[in-house]
């Protein structure tokens, strides 16, 4: 990452020198340049605020001076951050780099200077800040361990999972992966799922997953990570490709769809063992979902040419609406988040109102004050788990059928 240009006022002392060998011992030099360089993107950019996850790189390159090669650096007012290596004082380099973390201030005053046995520099003085107020982006500090796109995630006592998924055109992940943003650690579970996994919904401690296109479902204990048994569903078309199916629990029954090619919603009732079909939605056959999310009691389905569909379980009713996408910007991807209702394009983050089903637009803080604002992640077949007052959001595609990514961030909203 570059560094931009922040200038520190000088703040100095000196102690008094003692000999080596006969000469003076060179205290550090107070007419050093005070100028630090800081997370540079371009000249004259001076982007000194980030967000949880985002680096700070202080340099503080003119500290040597003419003073000889015996100094140590410290620096101060790093509390709240995490240091990348661990340490801040007694350094053998002016260079630093802190990551924003939720306990970082607001505004932290951060000194850096040069020392020795003589005495100090001149001391540099930064003053940084780190974005408190939704929305924005964060990074997790978690590494997925392979490109993914189009996994079944769920959350099951604090913790995220992914499941499956694809590698491009072929199967995903091997084992299902825990993910536990309080501590940013993912554990690689064993092995127990066929994969290429699409959809997930959970009913206790066990989550329903289902993969080709509905055509194959797998009962999966989270606690065990054991797969209890799987079941084919019967009469099921081939999917479109890239369609992405979605499932979710309400009381015992668990709607999946919309399977194609004739945009079905399916359930399955936990109790009895039952699958039913429920809904066509007839207007919409052949066209490719792209993503679903539940709230307030209903499904809302938003699909590849601008369409959306709102569909209440309980009365088995659909309800058709227009949205602002087109072909240009379509949904990537959607959840439900503190009794509220978000959309992903592939733009921007949208405000959802379901009573009118209308869509405002996001500014959200994308890691850095010279960031642009909007949707820093990929087009396609991207998902997303929703932990407290964050969502996280877990692969994806630039192209249809392109290469997947390994992108694992989140907004804070």
């Amino acid at each position: 990452m570059k560094s931009i240009y922040l200038l520190f006022p000088a703040c100095l002392f000196l102690t008094g020198c003692f000999k080596f060998g006969g000469d003076d011992c060179g205290a550090p030099n107070t007419k050093n340049d005070p100028t630090v360089f800081i997370n540079m993107i371009g000249n004259d950019q001076f982007c000194p605020e980030v967000s949880e996850g985002f680096t700070l790189r202080l340099d503080w390159p003119y500290i040597t001076g003419d003073d000889g090669g015996d100094r140590t650096f410290n620096f101060e007012g790093t509390e709240g951050f995490l240091v990348e290596g661990g340490e801040t004082t007694n350094l053998n380099t002016a260079r630093i780099t802190l990551i924003a973390t939720e306990d970082s201030p607001e505004e932290a005053t951060i000194e850096v200077y040069a020392h020795n046995a003589c005495g100090e520099s001149n001391r540099g003085i930064a003053q940084v800040k780190v974005r408190k107020t939704p929305p924005y982006l964060f990074l997790t500090g978690v590494e997925l361990p392979q490109p993914i796109t189009q996994a079944a995630t769920f959350v099951y006592q604090g913790k995220g999972y992914v499941a499956g998924g694809l590698r491009g055109s072929t199967a995903g992940t091997d084992g299902v992966w825990e993910i536990d943003p309080s501590n940013r650690s993912l554990e690689v579970k064993s092995p127990v799922l066929y994969g290429a996994e699409e959809a997930a919904a959970v009913v206790g401690d066990t989550a329903y997953i289902s993969r080709n296109g509905g055509r194959l479902f797998q009962v999966y204990h989270i606690p065990t990570n054991t797969r209890v048994r799987e079941m084919h569903k019967e009469n099921v078309n081939s999917d479109i490709f890239f369609n992405q199916i979605s499932m979710f629990a309400k009381g015992d029954k668990i709607y999946i769809g919309p399977i194609s090619p004739f945009a079905k919603i399916m359930s399955y009732n936990v109790s009895t063992g039952e699958f039913k079909d429920e809904k066509l939605f007839d207007q919409l056959s052949g066209i490719v979902c792209k993503t679903a999310f539940y709230h307030d009691n209903r499904i809302y389905y938003f699909f590849e040419n601008g369409a959306g569909v709102s569909y209440n379980p309980t009365l088995n009713s659909v309800a058709y609406f227009n949205t602002p996408f087109n072909v240009n910007e379509t949904a990537v991807t959607s959840f439900s988040l503190g009794g509220k209702a978000y959309v992903v394009s592939e733009d921007a983050v949208y405000l959802f109102d379901p009573a009118i089903n209308s869509m405002t637009k996001l500014n959200v803080f994308n890691g850095n004050i010279c960031f642009t604002s909007g949707w820093n992640g990929h087009k396609w077949s991207t998902n997303n788990f929703v932990l407290g007052e964050k969502v996280y959001f877990v692969g994806g595609q630039d192209v249809k059928q392109g290469a997947a990514k390994m992108d694992f961030f989140g907004v804070k909203l």
